[in-house]
């Protein structure tokens, strides 16, 4: 999941605290230690959303919260939503 490398980057290689580290589980420590430079900018430069004004449409890989501007939404739940609870708030689970 492109979520879990991103994390792992910033957090383990830019030593960006503010970025909550991602747990390595199956494959994951494999994967981090392959990846090229090339393939980390890949991943790294990856878009949030896909616009497809000919369809009216937006692309997200999980889902977007409801009433909050595409531009405002939390790029966690852009990548990992699941449900939206009932009292309007986002959720992984």
């Amino acid at each position: 999941h492109e979520d879990v490398l991103v994390r792992y980057y910033k957090h383990s290689i830019l030593k960006d605290e503010s970025v909550t580290p991602p747990s390595l589980r199956g494959n994951y420590p494999e994967i981090v230690k392959s990846l090229t430079d090339e393939q980390w900018k890949y991943i790294l430069n990856l878009p949030l959303y896909l616009r497809l004004e000919e369809h009216n449409a937006i692309i997200v890989h999980a889902g977007l919260v409801p009433n909050i501007p595409i531009d405002e939404q939390d790029p966690f739940y852009m990548m990992n939503l699941r449900n939206i609870l009932p009292d309007g708030t986002a959720s992984k689970e």
